[in-house]
């Protein structure tokens, strides 16, 4: 299958899969890189639980370092 057939795939791709496609590609990338450390973290952003709250903070500091590198 054609690259852009998959990415169209992935960007039609509906809640109830989503979840699917992230770890079939942190799957994937694992096995393609594994010297490398990957981690997907996602909260909803008015999230009121703490553990929601730390995540987003982790979030959060991640940007800012892509953001100044």
């Amino acid at each position: 299958m054609p690259m852009d057939e998959v990415i169209r795939g992935i960007e039609q791709t509906d809640i109830e899969n989503m979840q699917d496609v992230i770890q079939a590609a942190i799957k994937r990338y694992r096995e393609l890189y594994p010297e490398w450390k990957i981690l997907f973290l996602s909260a909803q952003v008015d999230a009121t639980d703490e553990k929601s709250k730390a995540i987003l903070k982790l979030v959060n500091e991640a940007e800012e370092c892509l953001l100044y590198k």
